[in-house]
């Protein structure tokens, strides 16, 4: 979770006028303001609106809601960084020199370790599928430094979407996936590949693949750069 840092920039974040403005747009449109002024935390309040609104298209299979009329596009923009902020230093890279936000992800990527080396070692599992939410990708691929969550942000300073790449809509996507694949060659050598979202990518800079510009990797060396 994110640390008494990283909560005091999510603090800061939600307090800025914009969002503050775009919560109490969406507010608005169901409730009155003088109900809206009641609210001791209206932008958690829009956050909880804004969450049904990014939903909803999941759903398009099973209804026609889409909470498009509470939720204005330009509000949503913002309302959507809210929510990247908070995902940011709760799940992702978080503050610089601090492993609070990502450090649960440690007995997930033992666990890959783990079943790599029980096949390796001629186990019959061949493959290894996981179940989980946004809450575990994005610790899991902060931990491993994968693509979008390899930057810290500095403590006292604010995640922004100029000096960072970090999206919880791509960490956490909704059917996204970190997906790890071994070879083995006739000789008996073992190589390793990591593909995110069903793209190939390569592990992060700390990392020496098999070649150069391979996405190809040798176990002991994943087991160095990673663990």
């Amino acid at each position: 979770g994110a640390s008494k840092n990283g909560n005091a920039a999510i603090a800061k974040a939600l307090k800025a006028s914009n969002v503050r403005t775009a919560a109490n747009d969406v507010l608005h449109r169901i409730y009155s303001q003088s109900y809206i002024n009641t609210l001791s935390d209206p932008v958690s309040k829009a956050l909880d609106i804004y969450r049904l609104y990014n939903t909803a298209p999941g759903l398009a299979g099973q209804t026609s809601v889409t909470f498009a009329d509470y939720v204005p596009l330009a509000d949503a923009k913002v309302l959507g960084y809210a929510e990247d902020v908070q995902n940011f230093y709760r799940y992702g890279p978080g503050v610089t020199g601090e492993t609070s936000s990502y450090k649960q992800a440690r007995p997930l990527l033992a666990d890959f370790f783990s079943r790599l080396d029980s096949r390796i070692a001629g186990g019959k599992t061949a493959a290894v599928f996981r179940l989980a939410h946004g809450e575990t990708t994005m610790p899991f691929e902060a931990l491993i430094k994968a693509p979008g969550s390899t930057t810290q942000v500095t403590k006292g300073s604010v995640f922004k979407y100029g000096s960072n790449s970090c999206r919880g809509s791509v960490a956490g996507r909704l059917a996204g996936n970190v997906e790890w694949a071994a070879y083995r060659n006739s000789s008996g050598h073992i190589l390793v590949t990591m593909r995110l979202n069903e793209v190939p990518v390569k592990f992060n800079s700390s990392c020496k693949a098999s070649a150069a510009g391979a996405y190809f990797y040798r176990v002991s060396t994943l087991k160095d750069c990673l663990g």
